[in-house]
C-alpha cells in the first residue's frame, strides 16, 4: 500500500483515486483547513494514481496524477522441502542449500514431494517438470532399486524471469537375496546333522505313535517375501504342524528373499517307524497286594520265556502283577 499526506490551503473537497477507477474515489472533506492522508492499495507493476481537487466554485478542478512503482518479486527460494518417509541430508532445511539426498528402503518404489515457496507471489513450481501447487503433494515419483533418481524441484519467481532449483537424490536399496535360515527344528526331535544355515539337507526319526511333527523354521531376513512348509503357507518362528505317514516324508522348507530370482530350499526327511510286531515282555514283576514285597520268579525272568512259578505266604491277601512291553510305551 501507498500512503499519502495532503495540505490544501483552499479548496473545498479533495478526492482521490486509482486513475479509470471512478468507484474508488476517496471524499478527504470540505473544510478550507483540510490537511489529512489516504492510504491506498497498489498492486504490482505501475500503478497510476488520481489526485483531484475540486476549487470553492464547483466548477474549477485540477487533476494530479502520481505513479506508483512496486517491482514484482525475484524471491525464487524454497521455505520448506519434504520427501514423505525418506530422512533427508541435511535434516534441516536451509533455502541456500540446494542439494538434498535421502536413502530409499527397497520396499519403497514410489515417493511423493511436498515444496512450499518462501513467496506466495511466486509464478510457478514444478517436481520433474510437472507443475504443483506450493505445499501440495507432488505426482508420484518412481524410484529404481539400486539406482540413485534426482529429483528436480524449480521455483519461477514472480517477476517470471528468476528461476531457482533444488535437487534431491534419492538411493533405494536394492532387493536382499538373502533366503537363508537362522534356525529350524522339529519339537522333540533332534535334526541330523545339527542345524546350520549352509546345511540344506536333514533327516529326522520319530516313532510310529506320531503322526504328525511340528516344524518351526525361522528365516534369517525379515525382508523375506514367502515362507513355505510342505507347500503350504508358513510364517517365521511359527510352528506348523506336518503330517508324515509310515516311512520316509520328505518336507521342503522353501524361502523366497525379496529378489525372487533366488529362493533356497531346505529339505527334511521325516523317518516314521513302522508299528512293532514284538509283543514280548521286557520286564514282569509279581508283588504282594498287602505289603508290596516283590515275589521271586522260577525261573528268573527272561524275554523269551513264558511260563513262571512265585511262591507267597500262606496269609497273602492277593498279589499284583506289573509287566512292561518292549517297546517303549508298552504296559
Amino acid at each position: 500500500s501507498v500512503r499519502i499526506a495532503f495540505a490544501p490551503r483552499s479548496l473545498n473537497v479533495l478526492q482521490m483515486a486509482v486513475e479509470g477507477d471512478s468507484e474508488t474515489l476517496v471524499e478527504l472533506g470540505d473544510s478550507a483547513d483540510i490537511a489529512g492522508a489516504v492510504e491506498l492499495h497498489v498492486g504490482f507493476g505501475e500503478n497510476v494514481l488520481g489526485v483531484r481537487v475540486l476549487a470553492e466554485d464547483g466548477l474549477t478542478e485540477v487533476v494530479y496524477t502520481l505513479r506508483v512503482m512496486r517491482p514484482l518479486s525475484s524471491n525464487a527460494l524454497l521455505a520448506d522441502m519434504r520427501v514423505a518417509g525418506v530422512a533427508l541430508e541435511p535434516a534441516a532445511f536451509d533455502p541456500a542449500q540446494r542439494f538434498y539426498e535421502g536413502a530409499v528402503p527397497y520396499e519403497t518404489d514410489e515417493v511423493f514431494v511436498r515444496a512450499t515457496a518462501a513467496d506466495a507471489h511466486h509464478q510457478a513450481m514444478f517436481v520433474q517438470a510437472v507443475r504443483v501447487q506450493s505445499g501440495e503433494r507432488s505426482q508420484g515419483l518412481a524410484l529404481a532399486a539400486g539406482d540413485a533418481t534426482n529429483v528436480t524441484v524449480e521455483v519461477v519467481a514472480q517477476d517470471a524471469r528468476t528461476q531457482v532449483s533444488y535437487t534431491i537424490e534419492l538411493t533405494r536399496a536394492e532387493a536382499s537375496i538373502d533366503a537363508a535360515l537362522s534356525a529350524l527344528g522339529v519339537s522333540g526331535h533332534s535334526l541330523s546333522p545339527a542345524f546350520e544355515a549352509d546345511t540344506l539337507e536333514y533327516n529326522v526319526t520319530t516313532v510310529f505313535d506320531n503322526a504328525y511333527v511340528a516344524l518351526t523354521a525361522t528365516v534369517r531376513s525379515e525382508l523375506h517375501l514367502d515362507l513355505l512348509v510342505g507347500g503350504r503357507q508358513a510364517y517365521s518362528g511359527v510352528t506348523i504342524v506336518v503330517p508324515v505317514g509310515v516311512g520316509e516324508t520328505e518336507i521342503d522348507i522353501v524361502v523366497t528373499p525379496q529378489d525372487e530370482r533366488y529362493p533356497r530350499t531346505y529339505t527334511m526327511v521325516v523317518r516314521r517307524l513302522a508299528p512293532s510286531e514284538d509283543a514280548t515282555l521286557s520286564a514282569l514283576v509279581v508283588s504282594t497286594d498287602d505289603d508290596g514285597r516283590v515275589l521271586g520268579l522260577v525261573p528268573e525272568f527272561a524275554s523269551g520265556v513264558l511260563s513262571y512259578t512265585a511262591t507267597a505266604r500262606a496269609r497273602v491277601g492277593g498279589v499284583r502283577f506289573r509287566a512292561f512291553g518292549s517297546q517303549a510305551g508298552d504296559a
